[in-house]
């Protein structure tokens, strides 16, 4: 039995990620309910701390800590002697099952003097007159009005404020001037601006071209290092690289590097060290998205009998979000790199053979469990090795980011 999860990033008002929580489901009841990703669910919450233990945080959010949900039972057992995981990754959710009774209050203190930190949701905030005392954060579905919101955030200032479900940037600007100090939504993935591709800066022009070059598989080394010595980011980018592949051998020219690389070498770099150069101004959160889909839909493709395309669904998953780092519209921006047909087809018009591998990952990325436990029979894709294909993608961005 496995469980199937997603951390989905909370953001400060800088757009720096400042914790993940799950959205999770366990294997065994992906067909039972169609409620999606539930928040809490007593049955499963201490299998997410078997899952920090076994994965590790580093995997699961390059060390940024968890929002985990926790009922009265996991609350009062003794959990943080048989985690591994250290008290500051874990931020503890109360579930309604938690109540506002004595035996509660001291397991929190104890738990706060740990380490740990807490959240409530607004919903149960008059059932907790003394737990809200100790708690840290308060979570607000978007459900609230502005002035309630408002109203809230001025009784308990020195609660850090969540806002959930935000949708693009103009409702993050305005629930950020309310007074909310942090954020959660699909609104990172949404343009702020668009922009024509004569806008697009000179370094992203270099990296741009570089990934059309290596598309050909004869492409020429030469043509590769006359791009990369044009720009001092890609080129210090390239040579500390290399300095990890061949050690002890003086670099003498971008050339001379990238003939010790090889086309193989150079292209995994380009593909993995120049995307994130093109995203170098945009957040964070958007690369390891786009890392992770890339990863995860290169794995699936034996599933949807498309073994021999797995690359170029890998560009499919990586390019699904150029829009928002090139600040384009997304037909402009997939043009402007040359992607083949396939990949436009998918991720512009919603159609084509690639289109069910990224319909299956914006579904397993909502939390949409009854429509992935559909593709799951209909592609015969067993739970255990979904599993095994989400968490390899999570190691892969892992890989990538310490490049």
């Amino acid at each position: 039995m496995k469980l199937f999860f997603v951390p989905v990033p909370v953001f400060d008002e800088n757009m720096f990620v400042h914790y993940y929580r799950f959205k999770f489901k366990n294997s065994n009841d992906l067909l039972l309910d169609g409620q999606g990703a539930r928040m809490f669910d007593g049955n499963i919450n201490p299998k997410i701390l078997q899952i920090l233990d076994d994965v590790g945080i580093q995997t699961l959010t390059l060390g940024k800590p968890l929002l985990i949900p926790f009922t009265n039972l996991l609350l009062l057992s003794d959990f943080h002697k048989t985690t591994k995981t250290e008290p500051s990754n874990i931020i503890i959710a109360l579930d309604s099952t938690v109540t506002d009774d004595e035996i509660y209050i001291k397991k929190i203190l104890e738990c706060k003097q740990l380490g740990y930190k807490f959240a409530i949701l607004f919903s149960g905030i008059e059932n907790y007159k003394n737990i809200i005392k100790f708690a840290d954060y308060i979570i607000i579905k978007q459900t609230l009005s502005n002035k309630e919101a408002s109203t809230l955030i001025k009784k308990y200032p020195e609660k850090i404020h969540i806002a959930s479900n935000i949708k693009n940037f103009n409702i993050f600007r305005i629930v950020k001037s309310i007074g909310y100090k942090r954020f959660e939504g699909k609104f990172y993935t949404t343009p702020i601006s668009i922009s024509s591709v004569n806008d697009v800066k000179p370094n992203k022009t270099i990296a741009i071209q570089l990934l059309n070059i290596i598309k050909d598989d004869n492409f020429e080394i030469n043509d590769v290092s006359k791009l990369i010595e044009k720009d001092i980011s890609i080129s210090v980018l390239f040579l500390k690289y290399i300095n990890k592949i061949v050690i002890g051998t003086k670099i003498k020219t971008i050339r001379h590097a990238a003939s010790m690389l090889g086309q193989k070498e150079i292209k995994k770099w380009v593909i993995t060290a120049v995307f994130m150069n093109i995203s170098s101004d945009i957040p964070s959160e958007l690369n390891r998205v786009s890392l992770i889909r890339a990863k995860f839909a290169e794995n699936l493709a034996k599933y949807f009998n498309l073994e021999e395309e797995a690359e170029s669904l890998f560009l499919m998953g990586l390019f699904s979000l150029v829009d928002v780092m090139l600040g384009l519209n997304l037909q402009s921006a997939l043009k402007m790199l040359n992607i083949s047909e396939n990949i436009i087809e998918a991720l512009v018009n919603n159609k084509g053979i690639y289109f069910p591998v990224y319909e299956f990952i914006e579904l397993y990325e909502a939390g949409n469990w009854t429509n992935v436990s559909r593709f799951l029979i209909i592609q015969n894709i067993p739970a255990e090795e979904l599993y095994n294909m989400y968490i390899d993608s999570l190691n892969f961005y892992k890989n990538v980011s310490f490049m």
